[in-house]
């Protein structure tokens, strides 16, 4: 088979899509290599999970190792690379990397594909990081650096890997791009790492959570508003976070001075090792994301993992997750955007018909939304390439 390299600007392990990915592609007989980057206390190179992963910028300030296409250390790092394990296919997860991997697989002779899991261009212009500095906010939303570099890398692309169908058409309608060069790979789970979690929920729900990154698009802040008002005229329930981020202590003060902090718990920080627990302690997952232009062109795998457990979930009205809830009749869309409107959301999905949702999420889940579906339709896709 072939030898697959996949360009990662991040660290690795705890990357869930790419190690799902770089899995199936050994499974399916090929050799991988990830290119990643490297963190104190990481070996610079082993051996994990059947593939190689070689970290760069150890002996780099961080911002010498920035993932970008325009760092020379970057392109030094995937040109010896290449060098070292002669791919004959180059995957980048990283789209701010992508130009710089698109160039060197040209001059290489070998095709470049991007796995692009989101309209990072768009999420930027949300995050606090990039807006909270003169500099990088007029790099980002004035010069659009994102965007032109995005647009580049698309152009180069002999293919591009994405997680809805909403991301095809943005890809289609934006770039021209040609629609049979595009595949989707949802961010579904392997199911066998939920045998332990109990499925479905109790009945009436209890715990309601939410874990990952607190962002401004993400709407936590008026999650735990919105939760405050249900939970004035429901007594029983709880509300359960995990992770950390850019808003994290936004939604820490709201907690601190909320009537109802006795039954929010704020657990910080977790590892993926904790999922399993996780969705073994939640009765209803809610995703109350702000559809803008990058929210409504992913869906974060964690609508996956809620289904394929059996919890029932509150999704906003971004286009991706309602398609999803109105095929499944996994959980309720509902209005998001006020701390009313998501209350209203919270008493509906109470008095709902809790086992009919998870059993429809749990039977498209087994047929439909789980890795080995779309662990063969990644195979076959990047075979298109190599063959």
């Amino acid at each position: 088979m072939a030898n697959i390299l996949y360009v990662l600007g991040v660290k690795l392990p705890d990357e869930v899509r790419a190690e799902k990915i770089c899995r199936s592609l050994v499974a399916d007989g090929h050799t991988v290599t990830v290119l990643s980057r490297w963190y104190p206390s990481m070996a610079e190179r082993e051996v994990y999970h059947g593939y190689t992963v070689a970290r760069f910028g150890k002996n780099l300030k961080s911002w010498q190792s920035s993932p970008v296409s325009v760092n020379p250390n970057w392109k030094k790092a995937i040109k010896q690379e290449v060098q070292r394990f002669s791919p004959d296919i180059i995957i980048t997860r990283e789209i701010l990397l992508a130009g710089a991997s698109n160039q060197i697989a040209r001059q290489n002779s070998i095709p470049s594909l991007i796995d692009m899991a989101e309209n990072y261009p768009a999420a930027m212009r949300g995050w606090k990081k990039y807006q909270s500095r003169f500099l990088s906010r007029f790099a980002v939303n004035t010069l659009k650096l994102p965007s032109l570099l995005e647009k580049h890398a698309v152009s180069g692309a002999d293919g591009i890997i994405v997680v809805c169908d909403e991301q095809v058409q943005r890809l289609v309608k934006n770039y021209n791009y040609p629609h049979d060069n595009i595949v989707v790979v949802h961010n579904t789970p392997e199911l066998q790492i939920f045998d332990s979690v109990k499925k479905g929920s109790s009945t009436p729900p209890k715990v309601f959570g939410h874990h990952g990154y607190f962002t401004l698009e993400r709407g936590l802040e008026n999650f735990v508003l919105g939760f405050e008002l249900a939970a004035s005229v429901l007594p029983e329930i709880q509300l359960s976070l995990h992770g950390t981020g850019e808003t994290y202590l936004d939604v820490e003060n709201i907690i601190s001075n909320s009537s109802f902090k006795d039954r929010i718990e704020l657990n910080g920080e977790y590892s993926l090792s904790k999922i399993a627990e996780i969705y073994q302690n939640s009765d209803i997952g809610v995703l109350p994301y702000i559809p803008n232009a990058h929210i409504s062109t992913t869906i974060a795998n964690k609508l996956f993992d809620y289904i394929a457990c059996g919890k029932p979930v509150i999704v906003s009205e971004a286009s991706p997750m309602r398609r999803i809830i109105e095929e499944t009749g996994a959980g309720i869309c509902a209005d998001c955007s006020t701390p009313e409107s998501i209350s209203k959301a919270i008493q509906k999905i109470f008095s709902s018909n809790i086992a009919e949702m998870r059993e429809n999420g749990q039977k498209f889940a087994k047929k439909k939304y789980n890795w080995a579906v779309d662990s063969e339709r990644l195979c076959k896709f990047v075979l298109k390439f190599i063959t």
